[in-house]
């Protein structure tokens, strides 16, 4: 509609909107979402540098997707689906393997779904080198021609008030695991979901999981034991670290910290 000269109300609605003292609740007023966010208590840093605590809105994956097939019509074909797992079945993806007897037994069909998460700047003229957390949902089989029509925020934050991973971002991410995991158990509208892909680059990973080896220190790599020193496990050595690569139950015992980023415990 817009690239025949008109446009949508709501797009008419933001352009119309302007910046005020107090932003996010104004914006929300003129632009009200079609969803009921959830508000969690998260720890932040205060404008004055203390520590304090906030009610912030994080957006439910399955009233998410319940809008999207009720409202939105939003349909995958079953041949879709069942080629999607039976592709990763015959190619022996391990964590395909793992939830097979899970997809054998539901009588519904199963969708895959995926979480992704970044950092990036956001340019605010009052804040111009500040950057945003954002954890976002997926639906990696539903693949519109506009690329953000297929990805729906569940909750951001600026970085600067995040006062740490397990004050900050942990509830939001229990949250949303616990969702997931009632998505996977009861379904929704005949089907049931499974999240298929953690998404993100390799800041956002260590950020969120703070896993014992990474890219500045010797042991540089979580999946496996190679190294930069100067033996049979160095990195460069493709042949001797590949047998030394870690298992999910390894991964979680051997590089992450006594308490564990709420994501180890999605269903699978």
């Amino acid at each position: 509609q817009e690239a025949k000269g008109g446009t949508t109300a709501f797009t008419a609605k933001l352009a119309g909107y302007k910046l005020g003292r107090n932003q996010s609740r104004d914006y929300f007023k003129q632009n009200p979402l079609p969803i009921e966010s959830e508000m969690i208590e998260v720890g932040v840093t205060c404008a004055d540098g203390s520590a304090g605590t906030m009610k912030l809105p994080v957006q439910s994956p399955s009233k998410i997707l319940e809008y999207l097939i009720h409202h939105c019509g939003l349909h995958l074909p079953d041949s879709l689906v069942a080629n999607f797992w039976e592709h990763l079945d015959n190619m022996g993806d391990e964590w395909a393997l793992s939830t097979k007897r899970f997809r054998q037994a539901c009588a519904q069909q199963v969708w895959p779904v995926g979480i992704y998460g970044d950092e990036a700047c956001i340019g605010l003229i009052n804040a111009p080198t500040n950057q945003i957390y954002g954890i976002v949902l997926s639906l990696p089989l539903f693949r519109p021609k506009v690329t953000r029509v297929a990805k729906y925020l569940l909750f951001s934050i600026e970085s600067d008030r995040v006062l740490n991973m397990q004050a900050t971002l942990y509830p939001v991410f229990r949250y949303i695991t616990d969702n997931l995991n009632q998505l996977a158990e009861n379904g929704l509208n005949g089907r049931r979901f499974l999240v298929s892909e953690l998404r993100g680059d390799q800041a956002w990973f260590r950020n969120i999981f703070q896993h014992a080896s990474w890219w500045r220190k010797k042991e540089v790599c979580f999946r496996c034991q190679a190294c930069t020193n100067q033996n049979h496990l160095n990195y460069l050595h493709y042949d001797d670290w590949i047998s030394t690569r870690r298992s999910t139950e390894e991964f979680l015992f051997e590089e992450l910290p006594q308490e564990m980023c709420p994501l180890v415990d999605l269903y699978f």
